[in-house]
C-alpha cells in the first residue's frame, strides 16, 4: 500500500504491520506533501485518526514538525485550532506549576485570572514571574 500511487492507499498503510514505522510515516507524509494544500489538511487529519489506532500519533506529529512543507497545518480550521488550544493549555499549566513552585498553592483568584489570559499575556506573565517578589505583584 505504501508503493501505491493512490494517496488514500498510502494513508491506510499506517494500519498495516510495518517493519520500520518511522520510514513508513515519512513516506506517507511525503505523499501527502505532494498534494495540493487544500487536500493536505484532510489527508493529515485522516492519517492522525488511523495512526491513533496503532498508537503512532506521536510518531506522526514528530515527523510533521520536521517537514516544513506541512507548516500550513496550523492554519487548518480544525487541526490547527486544536493544536493551538492544546499549546495554550500547556502554557497555562506550566505557568500554574511555576507559580505554585515559587509562591506555594495558587489561590483561586490567580488560577481564574490565568485561565482568562491569551497566550501572549501568559508569556508576559511567565517573564514577570522571574522577578515578582509576591504573587500579588505578579498580577499587579
Amino acid at each position: 500500500m505504501l508503493e501505491s500511487a493512490c494517496l488514500e492507499d498510502n494513508i491506510v498503510a499506517i494500519l498495516a504491520r510495518l517493519s520500520d514505522e518511522i520510514l513508513a510515516v515519512k513516506r506517507i507524509l511525503g505523499s501527502i506533501a505532494q498534494n495540493h494544500p487544500a487536500h493536505r489538511a484532510q489527508a493529515i487529519k485522516e492519517l492522525m485518526i488511523l495512526a491513533g489506532l496503532r498508537n503512532l500519533s506521536a510518531v506522526v506529529e514528530k515527523e510533521i514538525e520536521r517537514m516544513p512543507i506541512l507548516n500550513d497545518i496550523m492554519d487548518h480550521p480544525v487541526i490547527g485550532r486544536e493544536r493551538k488550544l492544546g499549546m495554550a493549555m500547556g502554557e497555562r499549566n506550566l505557568v500554574l506549576i511555576q507559580i505554585g513552585t515559587r509562591f506555594g498553592p495558587v489561590p483561586a483568584w490567580a488560577a481564574e485570572r490565568i485561565e482568562s489570559l491569551a497566550v501572549p499575556e501568559l508569556e508576559k506573565l511567565a517573564v514577570r514571574l522571574l522577578h515578582a517578589p509576591t504573587i500579588e505583584d505578579l498580577f499587579g
